[in-house]
């Protein structure tokens, strides 16, 4: 009882421990933990074992267990092992022959144990008791695991090359049952199962080598999961003996039906699998029963649930049925009308057998009453087994038909076309009629003539409700105003307006064609018009009209006059005739005159008005031209620029020869006249005629441009800093080359080297200035060579640097590394990168950067380097000597805090190093910490340092 309180516990605690499992693999006398959800290995430090085990496994409690690999002198022996130690405790010593090599637990803390000559043993560490159960067919190296109550082997066939998944059948051990085979590059050595969820139980599989598998039981597949870091020839994990427990199974649900919706159903439900105890819900999971047996049900849908203590699950869904049940379906209800006791009632139901009842009365088979008042009743139907429904039904009672108001249309011109509008209450439909026979839908009644008509309202029921009413006459349309305006000015502008009045709105048609909803029409001829007027109804009255005629007035021209010279002295005269006299004249159409005579004209073109006593208006359009004269039509000026002066040509009309002044000066030729310096011109031309013209124009440029050099400062030491200063105010100007290249606009031209140049400046005037000038420098000293000799081996400093300089250089110092030496040999250095300056008696300087490399040593290890993608230094690269025999490289870098930051493993000689990065960033500035591994000529060598990375 003890035990499975312990293990009901664990169970309990299984959604909670999901997400923390873990595995564990044993590599013969080490074993690492690997997360098999995430993919990763934990940074757990490894336990040393001893004795080598073949396979280890976990209790429930996460104990861990091995077996030790009885090979040579070590015995059968069950070990516990403390995981953070490595200490072993035997606790159990299997026979001598049998050599186990699988390992796995059930969730009651039995382990089972598979040996190479294929015995099977359980041991129960609860009780401490250890049992064969037999032989199996599998003589292989292998291990195993559970899944869905199920025990299996994995193991690596040699003679085939084989990795099969076997099922092991606890109840006939020899029955071969081979669920997956599969060639592999290398043989399983390891398989445990884990749980991420109630649904989701996996299968992981290890090779010997590094590689990590999905044993898939379902699709009877082995699917790559990734690398491992480590061999492996065992597996385990902290949530295997889920595997055992077998999926919970809803594996019957039986019901009985309810009776006459009285609650007497009942049903139950048979379950398997499952861990502990199991518990059942039938309205879906939101609570649960430990009893199997539920009673006192109604009829529906219920979903069964059967849960076990690790809250995995499984369902059906069952529909309980109502027997005996009758129900009412609906009352088929004919009212009491016209204030009689005639209401009918028929009872609709389902199912055969049943009888019915008015208000309690006795049942009857027919479901058919009639004749009855209106009012409240209760009917009742009752099935074979005695089952009863009943409902309240309500019997409307409907009165007649209530005309509630009659409106009426008048007779009008065209006959019999009189109507009635009806408006009533009552239960619809309503039919209308004039003589109590004839109905219609329409409560329209038409083609009806004047006096005294009675119309009839009849009920969908045939009640009837009648009513007299009296229908007039309408009047023709009548005349009630006239206005006539006869034409005026002889234009078509006559008008009619007449008003009259009449039923609705009024029609106005003037001889069939023009139509208006008003009596008024405009612009019309002078003559007979008729009009016809029709309202609403279409009835109708026509008149004649007459418009009286009228004469136009007209203007024409009597004389005109040109002007002459171009000046204002035209002249015209006009006259009015026919019309209505007096008459008044304009040249603008807004103020007129009684004279017709204009003078003081320009040339051009004018309009002339006229108006009679009328008000009625004619225009005549006059040309006034221009006799010819002298015209100048251009002058072309050209400017003057940079210093040189202007000029002019004139280009004119005339008809005869002219005399030219400028600025009151006689000109005799007007193609060209120059020598004009800045400033503003009058020019007259005069004809034969008297007639003269004028241009007034201006001659503008620019001033000669103005630069001159000021100083030249020669270069020196070839350092590019000689410099050109001009005079040179820079406003206004647009363009500086040197050599032809064009540079910023600036008095001072700077950073020249040796040599001839060509300074050319432009203004925004397009005027320019150049010049030619030398620029000499002072020579610079060469270094020749610099001869070095690197140290014999990596720990002395016997470095030596010489330099050699060119016989011409007047050498002042040598300095390295800014400190000033001696003389040309430097010795006495170490290994690294070194700065020597030449310096000559004129104060000129040169640099050159030297490198001193190690010699003799295996491993080169830079501690220092500058990851910033510079080029240069931008790799921590370890250099390893081709001769030193080395293999089996490793490295790792870590941080301040001991993070392990970099790993690289059997990397190749020439690829060993770190680019400074981090989960793809580069790592801040500071001091790292490294250990290098290698195999060498003297064995295994472990070298460690810092390295440190700037910028």
């Amino acid at each position: 009882m003890a035990l499975w309180l312990c293990v009901v516990f664990v169970i309990c605690a299984y959604e909670s421990r999901i997400s923390a499992q873990q595995s564990y693999t044993l590599s013969s006398r080490t074993i690492y933990k690997y997360n098999l959800l995430t993919g990763q290995q934990d940074s757990l430090t490894t336990v040393e074992l001893n004795p080598p085990l073949a396979d280890i496994a976990l209790s429930t409690l996460g104990e861990l267990f091995g077996i030790s690999d009885n090979v040579g002198f070590y015995l059968p022996e069950l070990l516990r092992i403390d995981p953070m130690t490595g200490e072993t405790e035997v606790i159990y010593v299997l026979p001598d022959s049998v050599r186990i090599n699988g390992m796995t637990t059930r969730s009651d803390d039995v382990l089972y144990m598979l040996g190479r000559t294929g015995d099977l043993w359980t041991y129960d560490l609860v009780s401490n008791v250890a049992e064969s159960l037999g032989k199996t067919p599998y003589r292989f190296d292998g291990d195993m695991t559970w899944y869905k109550g199920e025990l299996y082997y994995a193991y690596h066939d040699y003679d085939t090359r084989m990795n099969n998944v076997v099922r092991i059948h606890l109840d006939d051990l020899m029955r071969e049952d081979v669920v997956i085979s599969r060639r592999m590059p290398r043989g399983i050595s390891g398989i445990t199962s884990i749980s991420a969820s109630c649904d989701s139980l996996e299968i992981y599989a290890f090779d010997f080598i590094d590689s990590v598998y999905r044993v898939d039981i379902e699709r009877r597949e082995i699917i790559g999961h990734g690398r491992y870091m480590y061999s492996a020839n065992g597996a385990a994990s902290t949530g295997e003996f889920f595997g055992s427990i077998a999926p919970v199974s809803v594996d019957d649900v039986r019901y009985t039906e309810e009776l006459c919706d009285l609650e007497d159903a009942e049903l139950s439900v048979t379950a398997s699998g499952g861990a502990g105890d199991l518990s059942y819900s039938i309205n879906g999971g939101a609570s649960y029963a430990s009893d199997a047996e539920f009673a006192d049900l109604s009829a529906g849908e219920y979903i069964v649930v059967v849960s076990d203590t690790a809250g995995c699950t499984d369902r059906d869904t069952v529909i309980i049925p109502r027997i005996g049940v009758v129900e009412i379906d609906s009352v088929a209800i004919r009212p009491a009308t016209c204030g009689e006791n005639n209401a009918v009632i028929e009872i609709l139901a389902d199912g055969t057998g049943v009888t019915y009842s008015l208000d309690g009365q006795i049942f009857q088979s027919s479901n058919t009453y009639s004749n009855l008042a209106g009012g409240e009743r209760r009917v009742y139907l009752q099935s074979d087994e005695g089952c009863i429904d009943s409902a309240l039904i309500d019997i409307p009672v409907i009165d007649r038909p209530m005309i509630t108001s009659v409106d009426t249309r008048p007779r009008s011109c065209h006959g019999l076309d009189g109507a009635v509008w009806v408006d009533a209450l009552g239960d619809g439909p309503l039919m209308y009629s004039t003589d109590g026979v004839s109905y219609q839908g329409s409560s329209e009644l038409v083609g009806l003539d004047s006096g005294a008509v009675t119309v009839y309202v009849q009920d969908q029921w045939g009640c009837t409700m009648s009513d007299v009413v009296t229908i007039t006459q309408y009047a023709l349309p009548q005349i009630s105003d006239s206005i006539v305006v006869a034409t005026s000015c002889g234009e078509d502008n006559g008008v009619i307006d007449i008003e009259a009045t009449g039923q609705g709105d009024l029609l106005y048609v003037l001889d069939d064609t023009l139509m208006s909803d008003v009596g008024r029409y405009g612009q019309l001829a002078a003559r007979l018009y008729q009009l016809v007027i029709t309202d609403s109804l279409g009835c109708s009255i026509g008149i004649d009209i007459y418009i009286e005629p009228s004469q136009a007035a007209e203007l024409d021209l009597l004389s005109r006059e040109d002007v002459t010279c171009g000046d204002r002295s035209g002249s015209l005269q006009v006259v009015g005739t026919g019309g209505v006299a007096p008459y008044e004249y304009s040249m603008d159409g807004v103020s007129y005159q009684a004279e017709s005579t204009y003078t003081d004209l320009s040339a051009g073109g004018y309009t002339v008005y006229l108006q009679d006593a009328q008000g009625c208006e004619d225009s005549l359009d006059v040309l006034i031209d221009s006799l010819a004269h002298v015209l100048i039509d251009s002058v072309m000026v050209t400017e003057a620029s940079c210093g040189r002066a202007g000029s002019v040509r004139v280009h004119y009309d005339s008809p005869s020869a002219v005399t030219a002044l400028l600025d009151g000066q006689l000109v005799d030729d007007l193609a060209m006249i120059d020598s004009l310096e800045r400033g503003a011109y009058e020019l007259i031309l005069v004809d034969s005629s008297g007639c003269r013209d004028t241009s007034i124009y201006s001659i503008t440029g620019s001033e000669e441009l103005s630069v001159s050099v000021s100083a030249v400062i020669q270069d020196i030491c070839e350092l590019g800093e000689g410099q050109v200063l001009l005079d040179l105010e820079t406003a206004g100007i647009e363009g500086l080359l040197v050599n032809g290249e064009r540079q910023q606009v600036s008095s001072v031209l700077d950073r020249l080297t040796a040599g001839d140049y060509l300074i050319e400046v432009m203004n925004e005037q397009g005027c320019s200035w150049d010049t030619t000038l030398t620029i000499t420098t002072t020579a610079a000293p060469r270094i020749s060579r610099i001869d070095r000799v690197q140290p014999t081996d990596c720990s002395l400093e016997d470095g030596q640097i010489t330099v050699i300089v060119d016989d011409q250089v007047q050498l002042a110092a040598i300095w390295i590394d800014g400190q000033r030496t001696m003389g040309s040999i430097i010795d006495g250095l170490r290994e690294g990168v070194y700065q020597v300056t030449i310096e000559d008696t004129a104060g000129c300087e040169v640099e050159r950067e030297v490198r001193l490399d190690q010699q003799d040593c295996p491993v080169y290890i830079p501690n220092v380097f500058s990851p910033n993608g510079d080029g240069v230094n931008d790799r921590w690269a370890i250099y390893v000597s081709p001769e030193a025999g080395i293999r089996g490289l490793s490295i790792q870098v870590y941080d301040r805090w001991g993070s392990l930051i970099y790993d690289q493993r059997n990397a190749l000689t020439g690829a060993l190093g770190w680019d400074g990065k981090y989960k793809g960033q580069v790592v801040p500035l500071g001091v790292y910490v490294y250990v290098l591994r290698y195999e060498g000529l003297v064995g295994d060598v472990v070298l460690s340092g810092d390295v440190t990375v700037v910028r």
